[in-house]
């Protein structure tokens, strides 16, 4: 259920987002500034946000519904750009998202069927035997955070590139990054063995779960090693369906084809990759504050992860109060 709601359903809202944007209001000027500002703006923040939430997770169920949240935020700024580069990239970004997302979901299943929980600190060391479940976590996180490689690198170009800023590709590269970093701690402390102090994740929600451990393991990473293994292939193949898939979405009578580049790895591409390890070596290089200035440090660096907690904690009631704000912000904008 996890992998079919985050992998593929909470994408689907884009997909119809943009197709409204481009084949209904294309003509509405009042709308389509709402679209390409407001809705970019909206995509920035998401982005920020849930990749922020997810680095102070502990439950990796809730780092991986942060990190999605994170990544529809990225998505989001490519619909906003009601562009065929934009299109183009929020396709492949679907497609590659979806399964490495659900190739994480069915890991931290496979955690609580083998080791009865999901909590990246309860499990620390536990999950050394299975090494195969951490091979493929690591590999997740890599392309989460900009592994040069795949659908999610290939889409990652497209949106950047839709959206004709450097700093704005600067914040989303950073979201990015720390989505991937938070995947790559959890899996770092779970598999294999590094600690470092934690950080704000100790003070995050998290819950005992258990789980039957009635199935084997090679039969629960079978869909998951298939999944990485889909999403880390080159797009040259899928290139001309892709591009003939975002020329209808825009336009569902014309005959253009959207050209899709093939892969290449720059110096310049392996950026969101060294910013993901970055952020990972202070996670796991960080040492307890014994003096009072450290001590200062790590409280005030709680207090904007307490601020996003407060204003959203992740219960159903948060997210019906702020549906009911965004609806009527935007009812305030197109009035």
């Amino acid at each position: 259920v996890s992998v079919i709601f985050s992998g593929i359903m909470v994408g689907l809202g884009l997909f119809g987002v943009l197709k409204l944007s481009a084949q209904v209001f294309a003509g509405d000027a009042q709308v389509m500034a709402l679209v390409h500002g407001g809705l970019f703006a909206l995509g920035i923040a998401t982005a920020l946000t849930g990749g922020l939430m997810a680095w102070a997770q502990r439950h990796l169920k809730r780092l991986l519904a942060f990190s999605t949240i994170s990544h529809l935020g990225i998505m989001l700024t490519a619909v906003a750009a009601v562009s065929a580069t934009g299109a183009t990239g929020l396709l492949l970004y679907l497609i590659g998202h979806g399964l490495v997302k659900g190739a994480l979901f069915m890991i931290a299943g496979i955690l609580l069927a083998r080791r009865n929980s999901v909590d990246e600190l309860a499990l620390y060391r536990k999950g050394r035997t299975l090494w195969p479940v951490g091979v493929a976590m690591t590999i997740a996180g890599l392309l989460l955070g900009g592994l040069p490689a795949g659908s999610m690198y290939a889409a990652s170009d497209l949106i950047h590139a839709s959206a004709h800023s450097a700093a704005l590709m600067f914040v989303l590269t950073f979201a990015a990054s720390l989505t991937g970093a938070a995947v790559l701690r959890a899996a770092c402390r779970i598999f294999w063995g590094c600690s470092g102090a934690p950080g704000v994740e100790v003070m995050a929600p998290t819950e005992r779960e258990y789980e039957k451990a009635d199935r084997p393991l090679w039969l629960m990473l079978l869909p998951c090693a298939l999944m990485l293994a889909i999403a880390v292939l080159p797009v040259d193949a899928a290139a001309p369906f892709m591009g003939r898939a975002a020329a209808l979405l825009l336009h569902p009578h014309g005959s253009a084809v959207v050209a899709i580049a093939s892969d290449h790895v720059t110096v310049g591409s392996f950026f969101g990759l060294a910013l993901t390890l970055a952020l990972l070596a202070f996670a796991l290089m960080r040492e307890r504050p014994t003096r009072r200035f450290a001590r200062r440090a790590a409280r005030a660096e709680v207090l904007p992860f307490n601020a996003l907690q407060f204003l959203h904690s992740g219960l159903v009631t948060d997210y019906v109060a702020w549906m009911a704000v965004g609806f009527a912000v935007l009812v305030v904008l197109l009035g």
